[in-house]
């Protein structure tokens, strides 16, 4: 019996294989993968596509330094970095080719970036007890930008955020205490996760 059961169970393994094979092969035939290339570097990653096939990220340049890109149509567009940083990140972008992200600093710090026509403009942070910085998610075509503010360290917090017409407005957590918001739709809904909590011990 026991012989019988293997053998049933590598002719199961085998026809799952087989299955997984040609859902693999159906599958590969309805897309394509396309290299984005770099911007002089040794890596590159996507952060978000747009409905015109644009698409947001970032990517190393020669020098090793990271900056956010803008590409399209084969061309990766290094957008640069804000005035006196060395480092920045795209994460969103929207159809009319606004740029959401970020930027480091010194000491881990990170600050939320927004980009239009090769200017860099800084959105702030939520106001709150140590939330000095913030990282931009996504933007939606209203220009509704969310992302999350956080302070580093002992007691660290992370705390969700809308941002309409450079008011920043706290979306809340799921009873923990982290919260960051990753998407935005069309009509002004985000998601939000990311739940933590800390007990002392």
């Amino acid at each position: 019996m026991k012989h019988l059961l293997s053998v049933s169970t590598v002719v199961l393994f085998v026809c799952y294989l087989m299955f997984e094979g040609l859902n693999s092969t159906a599958l590969a035939q309805m897309y394509t993968i396309t290299d984005l290339g770099t911007l002089g570097g040794i890596s590159s990653s996507a952060g978000d596509i747009n409905n015109e096939a644009q698409i947001a990220g970032s990517s190393t340049i020669y020098s090793g330094a990271q900056h956010a890109y803008l590409w399209e149509n084969g061309i990766m567009q290094d957008l640069g970095v804000p005035t006196g940083y060395l480092v920045s990140g795209a994460t969103g972008v929207n159809d009319f080719s606004q740029v959401v992200g970020y930027t480091n600093g010194q000491y881990q710090s990170q600050y939320a970036y927004y980009w239009e026509d090769g200017v860099w403009t800084y959105l702030g942070t939520l106001s709150g007890p140590g939330l000095d910085w913030s990282v931009a998610s996504d933007i939606n075509n209203d220009g509704q930008i969310v992302g999350y503010s956080f302070t580093l360290g002992p007691g660290s917090e992370h705390r969700a955020w809308l941002c309409e017409d450079s008011v920043f407005t706290d979306l809340g957590d799921l009873g923990g205490d982290a919260a960051s918001a990753g998407t935005i739709n069309e009509i002004g809904r985000s998601s939000v996760g990311r739940k933590l909590v800390i007990q002392d011990t």
